[in-house]
């Protein structure tokens, strides 16, 4: 009897001796998982404070958003393209005297090159030229006779280029196709002065370029002409909001957004916005939203050009949303590098890329709070797994689960899987995320950089306690 019951009080004492040590496995598996969480949010605030402001930060960013504006081209199927560029670089902004004597007025080539558009009856068009009133934007006359002639022109006229002008804005009223005109000059004036009266306010469109970083960034412009946004709105404090020459031509025609765009358009702004907005000055605010240029190369090799009165052979203008301005890069005033390549491509490509995007869904970048989400959605599953892992086998110290093997494994998973949403998935999730070589990169190494902080921190707590590193 004695035997038997010495025999079941050791048999309790191994099962509370190993309940005891499940306990202590199972605190231990949940402090390192804290310091696993806690490792986490050390890495996102030194990527965050040290590595993104920085150059090489700048420059792997600058390097994601290339690769993944070449990807958004690669995937890009060029033939429904709905918009159309029409070079008019051939017509003079100033008046000019033919080998006849008579005179060639800018106004008179400018309706007849908008006449020959809409006999090809496109859907809508847009003019890439400050039509704005101002001071001295007239040309010089080219003669007495001129000069005689321009003193004959009512005081209103004398205020626009010789290109604008009521009698122009007239004209594209007439017209059966909507017509929008380019104002800069008198952007964040009333609607009245957009084009120096209110009969002309639906006429006009912003080509404002918009600030390029946000409130919360340094740098007040990015660096060597690289553009990514494009206004969307001016919105004045009475109201009123001024389109920009892409919105307003986008309108013409309906979106076509597939269910995961219309999903991003939903998320809230804070997080993953499509239009982001900016204080201009006092009583303004605009609206700028990312562009997607995979549309840029079929543009520029479709571009159909206006010269001796004809339209060159080139892209069918029909029901097609048509955009006219200079093409020429050396001459043009607002040119850009586009995405991915070196060479510089006139400002009148950026708009019409800009209607592009408009029509096939905006691309969404994160805010901090939103890199900080994604961060955390590639990181948490796995970290979780090996936390729950644990957990199950915790108590099972016969069982031997390769968790170090699972984490190496999953952490080069993860990375493949955030180089794919930066590059393949972008033009399905419209997911500009310019921080995802970093990601991909920080989340490969995660194991080894780990290892070396927690060897580290223990070295650090042995020579507090007194201990050696030995």
């Amino acid at each position: 009897m004695r035997r038997k019951k010495k025999a079941k009080q050791r048999h309790r004492k191994s099962i509370r001796h190993a309940e005891t040590h499940e306990q202590q496995s199972r605190v231990q598996i949940a402090l390192e998982f804290g310091w696993a969480l806690l490792f986490f949010v050390l890495l996102a605030v030194a990527k965050e404070h040290f590595v993104d402001h920085s150059i090489v930060g700048e420059h792997i960013k600058q390097t994601a958003y290339d690769i993944s504006q070449v990807w958004l081209a690669a995937k890009r199927d060029s033939s429904n393209v709905p918009i159309a560029v029409v070079d008019i670089s051939a017509l003079e902004p100033c008046p000019q005297r033919q080998a006849d004597g008579s005179v060639l007025y800018p106004r008179q080539a400018l309706e007849a090159a908008i006449t020959e558009v809409i006999k090809q009856k496109p859907a809508a068009l847009a003019i890439d030229i400050d039509f704005s009133p101002g001071k001295d934007i007239g040309c010089t006359p080219l003669d007495t006779e001129e000069l005689e002639r321009e003193k004959e022109l009512p005081p209103d006229q004398l205020q626009f280029s010789e290109r604008g002008g009521p009698p122009f804005f007239d004209f594209c009223l007439d017209q059966e196709q909507p017509i929008f005109l380019g104002v800069y000059r008198t952007q964040y004036d009333a609607p009245d002065q957009w084009l120096g009266s209110p009969d002309y306010s639906g006429l006009a469109a912003t080509i404002s370029l918009p600030v390029e970083t946000g409130p919360e960034e340094e740098v007040a412009k990015e660096p060597d002409g690289v553009r990514r946004s494009m206004t969307r709105q001016i919105e004045h404090e009475s109201g009123t909001a001024l389109d920009s020459l892409s919105f307003a031509l986008s309108k013409q025609k309906p979106r076509q957004l597939s269910c995961t765009q219309r999903l991003l358009e939903h998320l809230p702004g804070g997080t993953f916005p499509i239009i982001r907005s900016l204080e201009v000055g006092e009583g303004f605010k605009l609206d700028k939203f990312l562009v997607d240029f995979s549309s840029l190369k079929r543009l520029e090799e479709t571009t159909v050009f206006y010269r001796d009165g004809k339209l060159t052979s080139g892209e069918d203008l029909n029901d097609k949303l048509v955009l006219m301005g200079n093409t020429d890069t050396a001459e043009a005033v607002d040119k850009f590098i586009a995405p991915g390549e070196v060479r510089q491509v006139a400002g009148v490509f950026w708009h019409a890329s800009a209607v592009d995007t408009l029509l096939r869904g905006i691309l969404v970048q994160p805010t901090k709070k939103g890199e900080l989400l994604l961060d955390l959605l590639f990181f948490a599953p796995l970290t979780l797994l090996v936390f729950g892992l644990r957990m199950a086998y915790a108590g099972k110290p016969e069982v031997h689960i390769p968790l170090h093997r699972i984490e190496s494994i999953g952490t080069k998973i993860a990375a493949v899987v955030i180089f794919l949403f930066g590059t393949y998935f972008v033009s399905t999730t419209r997911l500009m995320w310019d921080g995802f070589l970093l990601v991909a990169l920080v989340t490969a190494l995660h194991p080894t950089i780990e290892s070396y902080f927690r060897s580290a921190a223990r070295w650090l707590w042995q020579r507090r306690s007194g201990g050696t590193t030995a």
